[in-house]
């Protein structure tokens, strides 16, 4: 019922959903005056998460919602040739093996694809040079470094 707040005839959707799945209990009446009943009986339930009712509530929300991203995910602005030339260009290192390191980067780092995550990337670039004695050195560890099947590697 909270999830269809706003909606025309919300008990009735549900009883639908319940009768699909053959959760209605026996019995005669309206079906929708039972679900509202029920809706106003638990109602309190359903807001305290610590209750058994609240509990089993939120882990159905958030495995809605963690389905719903896997199956209908935002669509991603894809990050253009044009760039990451430009960002290779400026660490002075190929742009396929820049390539390579961003596509890394989104995958094991929490970042998509995207120009977001491009800033994210050079972000983490900056901070790993100074870290590694300046934009110079770090270039030549990123020249040399421990991509598998980068350069010179089998």
């Amino acid at each position: 019922m909270t999830a269809l707040n706003g909606q025309p005839k919300r008990a009735a959707a549900v009883v639908l959903l319940l009768k699909r799945f053959d959760l209605l209990p026996a019995g005669t009446g309206r079906r929708s005056e039972w679900v509202k009943r029920r809706h106003r009986l638990d109602v309190g339930d359903l807001k305290d998460r610590l209750s058994g009712l609240g509990t089993l509530t939120r882990l159905l929300r958030t495995t809605f919602n963690h389905l719903r991203e896997h199956l209908a995910p935002e669509p991603v602005k894809p990050v253009s040739r044009k760039q990451l030339v430009k960002q290779a260009r400026r660490w002075r290192i190929p742009v396929s093996l820049y390539e390579r390191y961003f596509r890394d980067f989104c995958r094991l780092a929490p970042a998509r694809a995207n120009p977001e995550g491009l800033r994210q990337f050079e972000a983490n670039l900056r901070a790993n040079s100074k870290i590694r004695g300046g934009p110079e050195k770090y270039r030549q560890l990123l020249l040399e470094g421990p991509v598998p099947g980068g350069p010179g590697r089998a």
